[in-house]
C-alpha cells in the first residue's frame, strides 16, 4: 500500500511510538510518505527509508497579512474554490496553523495514498482540511492519544472541528477503550471506531533479563518521563521518602517542573535525577530495576495519559510497574495481577505499595510474569503492525 503518516512535526522526541509505527509499515513492505508541518531532516532516525514532505517553514507577519490575497489570486485556478473553501473554513475557526499549510502549498499537492495515518486529533482536522482545499488524497485514520481529547487548549480550539472529522473522514483509532467509548460520547460512529494500541518492540534484546526476585531488601525505582504536572512525579518522590524503604530511586526526564521536583526530594542522596537518556539507556536503567513507577494524574488544564509505553516496556523488561488508576493504564495493568495500582495523588498509597514489594508481600514473580505475558499478546508490536495494515487495507473510500 501507499501510505502517508500526518504528524505535527518529524521527529519528535517523546514521540517515538510514531517513529516505530512508521517503521513497522516500512518493515511490512508499504510505501511510506511523512508530511509534517516541520522537518528536521538531521534527526531523521529512518535515515531515508522514508519520503518525508514538510508543508511549510517559517512564515513571516506580512504572510500573515497576506494570505487570504494570495488564495485569491492563486496562479492555480483549477484548486482556487477548493482551495478559497477550506481556507475560509480554517479562519473561521480560528485555525491559523492549517490557513498557513493551505497558503504555503496552495501551488503543490502531496499526493493520491491508500491511507493517510494522522497522529492526534488536531493533525487529523489539519490533513482534512488540506483535503478539502484539494492538496492531499486519500481516506484518513486519525489516531487519537489522550492529550488531544483531554487538553482544555486543544479542546476550546479543535472539539468543534472534531464532529466534522468524526462525519468526513474515514476511521478513528483510539488507542485505548476509554478514548473509544469518549468519542462515541461526541458523537463519532462506532461503525467508524477500531481500537489500535501502541506497543513495543518485544522481540528486542532489551528485553532479555532475569525474572524478578521473590523479595527485594534493597530496592532500585526508576520513574521515566517528562517533568510535567501528568506525570505525578511529586507523588512518587513523596511516596518513595515516606516509604523508608531503603534504595536508590533513579529519574529520568527533564521538564518545566524540575525545579519544583528537586524541592520536593529536598536533597535525599537516595534520589538521582538522571537528565535525558537515550532509548538505551533507558533500557540499560531498566535492566537494573526491581520498580517502574509511573503515578500518573490528571492535570489542572484536563491534560492526560493514553496508555504510557514506557509502562508497557517495563512489563516488558520483567520489572514491576506500579502506577495509578487513569486513563487507560488500568486497561494495561491489573491491580494485583501483573502490577500494582494506587490512586491518583496518593502518596501514602505509593509508600505503602513500596513497603509491600520490600518485604516479600508482594509475589513479585507472578506479576512480572504475567506482565510480560499481557504485552506479548496485548501490546506487540509485531502484532500490532499486521493489525494495523489490515485496519488500513480495509477503510472504505467515501
Amino acid at each position: 500500500m501507499k501510505l502517508a503518516f500526518f504528524v505535527s512535526d518529524y521527529p519528535v522526541t517523546s514521540e517515538t511510538f510514531i517513529v516505530r509505527q512508521i517503521a513497522g509499515m516500512v518493515d511490512l513492505g508499504h510505501d511510506v510518505t511523512v508530511i509534517a508541518g516541520y522537518v528536521n531532516k538531521d534527526k531523521d532516525p529512518l535515515c531515508g527509508k522514508v519520503r518525508v514532505l514538510p508543508i511549510r517553514t517559517a512564515l513571516g507577519a506580512r504572510d500573515h497579512i497576506n494570505i487570504l490575497s494570495g488564495l485569491i489570486f492563486t496562479s492555480k485556478i483549477r484548486f482556487h474554490k477548493k482551495i478559497l473553501r477550506a481556507a475560509v473554513n480554517a479562519a473561521k475557526n480560528k485555525i491559523f496553523g492549517t490557513l498557513l499549510d493551505i497558503y504555503h502549498s496552495r501551488h503543490r499537492n502531496f499526493g493520491d495514498y491508500d491511507a493517510v495515518i494522522a497522529h492526534f486529533g488536531p493533525a487529523g482536522v489539519r490533513a482534512m482540511l488540506l483535503r478539502d482545499a484539494g492538496l492531499l488524497s486519500g481516506p484518513i485514520a486519525t489516531v487519537f492519544h489522550g492529550m488531544d481529547m483531554t487538553d482544555q487548549v486543544i479542546l476550546k480550539k479543535y472539539k468543534c472541528l472534531y464532529s466534522d472529522l468524526f462525519k468526513r473522514t474515514e476511521m478513528l483509532l483510539p488507542i485505548s477503550d476509554l478514548w473509544k467509548s469518549k468519542l462515541v460520547e461526541w458523537g463519532a460512529s462506532p461503525s467508524k471506531i477500531k481500537v489500535h494500541r501502541m506497543g513495543v518492540d518485544i522481540d528486542t534484546d532489551h528485553f532479555e533479563v532475569a525474572l524478578a526476585p521473590d523479595r527485594a531488601d534493597y530496592l532500585e525505582i526508576l520513574s521515566v518521563g517528562r517533568f510535567v504536572e501528568k506525570k505525578g512525579l511529586e507523588y512518587a518522590i513523596s511516596g518513595v521518602l515516606k516509604s523508608g524503604v531503603r534504595c536508590k530511586y533513579t529519574i529520568v526526564g527533564y521538564g518545566p517542573l524540575e525545579e519544583q521536583l528537586r524541592k520536593v526530594a529536598a536533597g535525599d542522596d537516595n534520589i538521582h535525577f538522571a537528565g535525558k537518556v537515550d532509548h538505551a539507556g533507558v533500557f540499560r536503567l531498566l535492566s537494573k530495576s526491581n520498580v517502574f513507577l509511573l503515578p500518573s494524574v490528571t492535570a489542572t488544564n484536563g491534560d492526560m495519559e493514553g496508555i504510557p509505553v514506557s509502562i508497557m516496556e517495563a512489563m516488558a523488561a520483567n520489572v514491576i510497574v506500579l502506577a495509578t488508576r487513569h486513563s487507560g493504564i488500568p486497561e494495561l495493568v491489573e491491580d494485583g495481577i501483573n502490577g500494582i495500582l494506587v490512586d491518583e495523588r496518593n502518596s501514602d498509597q505509593i509508600s505503602e505499595a513500596l513497603k509491600n514489594i520490600a518485604s516479600g508481600k508482594i509475589d513479585m514473580v507472578k506479576l512480572t510474569k504475567a506482565a510480560r505475558k499481557k504485552v506479548e499478546s496485548t501490546y506487540n508490536n509485531r502484532i500490532l503492525d499486521k493489525e494495523l495494515s489490515e485496519i488500513l487495507r480495509s477503510i472504505p473510500r467515501i
